[in-house]
């Protein structure tokens, strides 16, 4: 009988130790993350990197990554920092990151502004002959163009996916650059076609010189 009521008591004595233990762990949540700002201005085809957010993995370490792969543009698995190559694509970008831990995941949505500038120079045909010229192209839009030999002109682009575009006008005539962006590690080319009033003159190609 006594060694009935010692045994009681030892299963007791364990499970109230087991119970202890469990209430000293650390209670694991999500972690908590916080960037400085939610919107990073990067420059056109140069190599950048965020500060790290501010996180609390709520005592489980977990890691950062993206939610959707983009050109050019990683994060740090351990800190959440951003950094991105020169193959970056130009535009607005929204980036969901993703901290996660082993009670669950937080997302947070941050947009990246990589917007198109700089010096093109290259070489415009048309009527069997062949130019030199330059195009300056803003992050506001506006556009100077100038041709060898010409008078310095003022337009306007815009780009839509790899396509750009720069029009401007020459004694009320409408012309427009129009040609495929294409960016490497090494350059950005820009290669199309000279229009008039939508019907093909020429064509051009030019490569990034510098930015503005």
């Amino acid at each position: 009988m006594k060694l009935f009521k010692n045994l009681i008591l030892m299963i007791t004595f364990t499970s109230v130790l087991i119970s202890c233990n469990k209430d000293d762990e650390p209670l694991v949540s999500e972690p908590t993350v916080s960037y400085t700002s939610t919107e990073i201005e990067a420059v056109f085809f140069e190599t950048g990197s965020s500060e790290a957010p501010t996180v609390n993995w709520n005592n489980n370490e977990g890691s950062f990554s993206l939610a959707s792969a983009i050109e050019g543009l990683s994060i740090d698995s351990s800190t959440g920092a951003l950094s991105w190559t020169k193959t970056l694509p130009n535009g607005e970008h929204d980036i969901e990151i993703l901290a996660k831990n082993s009670a669950g995941q937080t997302s947070i949505n941050v947009k990246i502004k990589n917007i198109l500038q700089g010096e093109f120079v290259g070489l415009l045909s048309y009527d069997r002959e062949e130019d030199k010229f330059k195009v300056k192209l803003s992050t506001d839009g506006k556009a100077i163009i100038k041709i060898e030999k010409a008078p310095e002109l003022e337009g306007t682009w815009t780009i839509k996916g790899d396509i750009a575009t720069v029009d401007f006008t020459v004694d009320d005539d409408s012309y427009s650059l129009k040609g495929k962006l294409t960016q490497t590690e090494a350059e950005v080319t820009l290669i199309g076609d000279l229009l008039n009033f939508d019907e093909k003159i020429g064509t051009f190609n030019a490569v990034l010189q510098e930015l503005l």
